[in-house]
């Protein structure tokens, strides 16, 4: 007899499986392929909140997103380093399309409590280290180059707000722009944008105006909605690690490990610390426990078998099982652990064990 949590987690992938497979959503997939210039790929942190997908008002499955504590990332980890290679290989030439990479931070402007709990909740800690790789990519890419483009952009959870940092000047805040106009606002946001991206090709500044247009839209939306700041805060009853997860956007509900460092065990110990955090605050109820999901994907998308992701995951579980365990015996107790494989043509995922 499965959990009600565990019952759940199958509802959410089924939700969002069905969304991603749906006729509507391949025909707007294709459709905005045809129309951006760049392929987008995020580096982000395992914090469910920031949504890009939402931000900019994109179809599901567009954005390629890597997951870890803070969003931090290093191209001198050997898996990172191989998954980006891939990517941008594959779409570079299949596609005869380069890929830009959105280095996410994200916080709070309301309370530096509803931000990184992965970077304790230091923005300007998260910066330097989203800095550095950008630093790192134009080190093994190229600093001016339209085949491969590392964007610093910012996330403000509280209304969904794009910040983006430019190679030179001040950051452009799109919670700051007032204009109505559509016309006049075009103009606007690819001025701001030539001034802080001086050396970026004029397709890669269409496809960030066309996110900062979108992501105004959201910003407006979001104010007007009104929502709780309860809805913010962090709540999270998953321990999600492995690959194939990016069908997961339910907000405050998951904490999402990409398993692409050499030393994963950092980044599931802090996940785990977060989830008894929330457990102690009452957050979440003890008696209901969490989810420990180990997942791993399969399907033309990846090259990856079944079999292969089933023996993956396997081992994902495992690798968790005996650090929460060893570190957090107060919590073990009431974890549910999940080992899944999902299918990449559909998110679908399929629990074995």
């Amino acid at each position: 007899m499965r959990s009600k949590l565990v019952q759940d987690l199958i509802g959410i992938n089924r939700k969002y499986s069905t969304l991603f497979d749906s006729p509507n959503a391949k025909s707007d997939r294709a459709f905005y392929r045809s129309m951006e210039n760049y392929h987008k790929i995020i580096t982000q942190c395992m914090d469910g909140r920031p949504n890009f997908a939402k931000a900019t008002q994109a179809p599901l499955g567009v954005f390629q997103s890597f997951r870890n504590l803070g969003g931090a990332f290093d191209l001198q980890w050997e898996k990172f380093d191989q998954a980006i290679f891939r990517s941008y290989k594959y779409h570079l030439e299949e596609e005869r399309k380069g890929s830009m990479i959105l280095l996410n931070y994200h916080f709070s402007r309301g309370d530096v409590h509803r931000g990184c709990a992965g970077f304790c909740y230091d923005t300007d800690a998260a910066i330097r280290s989203m800095v550095a790789l950008k630093e790192q990519f134009e080190r093994v890419y190229g600093d001016c180059t339209e085949a491969i483009i590392p964007i610093l952009v910012g996330f403000e959870t509280d209304e969904n707000a794009l910040i983006f940092h430019g190679d030179v000047g001040e950051p452009l805040n799109l919670a700051n722009v007032q204009i109505q106009d559509e016309e006049e606002l075009k103009l606007y946001l690819m001025s701001e944008l030539r001034k802080i991206f001086p050396k970026r090709p004029k397709g890669a500044l269409k496809d960030m105006r066309h996110m900062a247009m979108k992501n105004i839209e959201c910003i407006n939306e979001t104010r007007l909605a009104n929502r709780p700041i309860l809805d913010l805060n962090h709540k999270e009853w998953i321990l999600a690690l492995g690959r194939g997860l990016d069908w997961f956007y339910e907000p405050n509900a998951a904490l999402i490990i990409g398993m692409y460092s050499d030393e994963p065990e950092e980044p599931i110990k802090k996940a785990a610390g977060i989830i008894e955090e929330n457990m102690n605050k009452g957050r979440i109820l003890k008696k209901d426990g969490f989810v420990l999901l180990a997942s791993a994907a399969y399907g033309v998308e990846n090259g990856s078998t079944f079999t292969r992701a089933k023996e993956r995951a396997s081992g994902y579980r495992e690798l968790a099982t005996r650090i929460i365990k060893a570190n957090y015996p107060d919590i073990f107790e009431y974890m549910h652990p999940v080992t899944a494989v999902t299918n990449l043509d559909n998110r679908l995922f399929q629990i074995i064990e």
